[in-house]
């Protein structure tokens, strides 16, 4: 089941083309950060 992005950063949704929806797995790589997901802060 397709969930929207509620807390993706700008930078990443711009990789998803703007998509509003992401499966599961890629919204578990943002572990719920509302201001940059945790792929960003790692970097």
């Amino acid at each position: 089941m397709l969930k929207m992005i509620k807390y993706a950063c700008q930078k990443c949704l711009n990789e998803f083309k703007k998509s509003k929806y992401a499966c599961e797995k890629c919204l578990n790589e943002f572990k719920k950060s509302k201001y940059a997901c945790e792929k960003c802060l790692n970097e």
